[in-house]
């Protein structure tokens, strides 16, 4: 789904999120973990959960950030010898103090950095930028750029050869290092969404939302050429001038190939090849140098797996399984870099595609995940899938069913540890629960991502509704199957949501709930921030028109019918902006108010992610005392 969200790949999220009318709080809080930059291990680190992600790069050196409850570590890997050496917690992997601090880019084999300070002047700004070299250990001043514009964007270019910008008066300038020479051709725009550049300069590409096309420049010839694509997403380029993008092809995307060789001055257009038949997802795609990989769930809408295409074949080959989607694809050193889960852990492996060789980089060494619990995916009745998490002992008399049901909602349940950090601190204590004879059903309502743009699109004027028949339909089946004693929901975010809604929708089925971070009344909330994305789910602010939907989906109106002895534990972070806190403490006093059984867990330093392990900790525990559970281990 393109790069790192939080840089050039946010942009591409986001449209795809308001395309289903769902970029807010909730849709977005899946990757962002911010911890205490500690630079110690936990106290047992064998047991503790560690996600890595590439954060630095220079040559064949990575430097991997790895975060989880006990707070920040950092490595320095080489792509060579598969070496890594612990850092500072205040290092800066390659470079220190204010050299780090001065540079604006940096290339991507580390050689170069660049700098630059504007003076105005009465014929207006005059941009002076500097470029150094970074191979030894001070940098050293190397060349004063012929060039002195404003540059609306700039990037280094995959091969480090080369520096891209783009001007305010719509031109792109291509600065080359080896040969100091300066080429300029004519764009359109320059605000160029989805700009990609490739590995040597020739070609740059941006969507043009107009044309619903992307647009291809050839720098070198000053030409351009149009690929239609009616979804807006990055053009990646590979080498032997080869690109690849991927478009809505029915209730999937598809992946497209480019051969940009036949573009010319007399090409308007170029003509796609379809390489992927549509019939699954595809999260992420990228080249290493002419190799093309795609990140897709084909075997499996849980599981998820990087494949190679070959462009002489037209065949794909399956090269890493269970793979995370919490980290893209990068390429480094002619290597492909991805996360993977193992066990707790999210370790980085490198594959070269030239040797086959594939290593993984776990310098955090193994954090197993609980053996005491057999994991399958299930396709239930309604055609809906979830991940059922099974005691392997199951000589508990009382057989208990726990429902979980995720955040977004546009985001997927997993067999093991969540690809997002965020997610797999849940993971955990539902491992706790099954370990201890329960049951778990990890469920992808509708609304989930994963299974297209059906099952995305489908909480359209739905919210209440069909997620909410989702959730009966599998407590039923379930309880019917496993001979379940008692069923009890809990789901953070807009899960957090779905289990009081389900809950006050059938009592009969359930025992309690759990939210975690949980909207509690949609009304509410879009009518105090009319910003809200997810009033497009209700087709608006509240009117006479919608208030129907907005009926549907309120957990107040049915509180009062609730049971009494129905069991309900709501934990909030004190400092949660992205569901305000007010949606968990009115929903606390109007519950009560009706004489309901609400119990609450309260972090006052925490915002809507939970993240410090003394809450995980405690959370679990107040799981188990609000619904009287035996044998689970709440403590590393």
């Amino acid at each position: 789904m393109g790069r790192d969200i939080f840089s050039d790949g946010k942009e591409k999220i986001i449209h795809m999120a308001e395309a289903f009318g769902l970029v807010a709080v909730l849709a977005l809080t899946g990757t962002s973990f911010a911890y205490a930059d500690t630079g110690t291990s936990a106290a047992n680190p064998q047991d503790e959960i560690h996600y890595g992600a590439v954060a630095a790069s220079k040559g064949d050196q990575i430097g991997l950030e790895y975060r989880g409850p006990s707070g920040i570590l950092h490595y320095v890997c080489s792509l060579g010898s598969n070496d890594c050496t612990a850092q500072d917690a205040s290092s800066t992997f390659f470079q220190t103090g204010a050299a780090a601090a001065s540079f604006e880019l940096t290339s991507p084999d580390g050689k170069y950095g660049l700098r630059s300070f504007a003076i105005q002047t009465p014929s207006g700004m005059t941009v002076y930028y500097s470029l150094y070299d970074l191979s030894g250990t001070t940098p050293v001043f190397d060349a004063l750029l012929p060039f002195h514009q404003v540059a609306v964007k700039k990037q280094f270019t995959a091969d480090s050869q080369n520096i891209v910008f783009i001007t305010q008066d719509n031109h792109a300038v291509r600065y080359s290092i080896t040969s100091g020479q300066m080429t300029t051709a004519s764009i359109s725009g320059t605000d160029l969404p989805f700009w990609t550049v490739s590995p040597s300069g020739q070609y740059m590409s941006a969507y043009n939302y107009v044309q619903s096309a992307h647009q291809i420049y050839d720098l070198d010839t000053n030409t351009s050429a149009q690929v239609k694509g009616t979804d807006p997403s990055y053009l990646e380029f590979g080498d032997d001038n080869q690109a690849a993008y991927e478009d809505q092809n029915g209730n999937f995307q598809s992946l497209y190939a480019v051969d940009l060789s036949g573009m010319s001055a007399a090409a308007a257009s170029v003509l796609p090849k379809q390489i992927t038949d549509g019939n699954f997802e595809i999260e992420d795609y990228l080249f290493v140098g002419s190799h093309l990989f795609y990140m897709a769930n084909k075997d499996n809408p849980m599981i998820w797996s990087i494949y190679e295409y070959d462009f002489q074949t037209g065949d794909s080959t399956d090269i890493a399984d269970n793979v995370s989607y919490g980290e893209y694809m990068k390429a480094q050193d002619g290597k492909l870099l991805y996360q993977k889960l193992d066990g707790k852990n999210a370790n980085i492996f490198s594959y070269d595609p030239e040797t086959g060789v594939t290593y993984e980089f776990a310098p955090e060494g193994d954090s197993p995940a609980s053996d005491a619990v057999s994991r399958e995916t299930v396709k239930l009745n309604n055609g809906r899938y979830a991940v059922l998490l099974s005691p392997k002992d199951s000589s508990k008399k009382e057989k208990d069913l726990f429902i979980w049901l995720h955040g977004g909602p546009m985001r997927q349940a997993s067999v093991g540890y969540h690809s997002y950090l965020s997610y797999g601190v849940y993971d955990e204590l539902l491992e706790r629960l099954a370990a201890s004879g329960a049951y778990v059903l990890k469920l992808d309502y509708t609304g989930s991502s994963g299974y297209g743009k059906q099952v995305l699109d489908g909480l359209d004027a739905n919210v209440g509704k069909a997620d909410v028949d989702d959730v009966l339909s599998a407590a039923k089946e379930l309880q019917q199957e496993k001979g379940i004693d008692h069923t009890y929901l809990i789901g953070n975010s807009y899960g957090g949501y779905l289990s009081l809604r389900a809950l006050v929708e059938d009592p009969s089925l359930f025992d309690g709930a759990v939210s975690i971070n949980g909207v509690t009344d949609w009304y509410s909330l879009i009518t105090r921030i009319p910003s809200s994305p997810f009033k497009d789910l209700f087709h608006g602010l509240p009117n006479a028109a919608n208030m129907g939907l907005y009926l549907q989906a309120s957990v107040d109106a049915k509180i009062p019918s609730l049971p009494d002895s129905e069991k309900i534990l709501v934990a909030y972070g004190g400092k949660d902006t992205e569901v305000p806190n007010w949606q968990s403490t009115n929903f606390i006093s109007f519950a009560k108010a009706f004489g309901k059984d609400v119990q609450t867990a309260y972090y006052p330093d925490e915002e809507h992610i939970l993240r410090e392990r003394s809450t995980l900790d405690d959370l679990c525990t107040a799981v188990v005392n609000r619904f009287d559970l035996s044998g689970v281990d709440c403590h590393l």
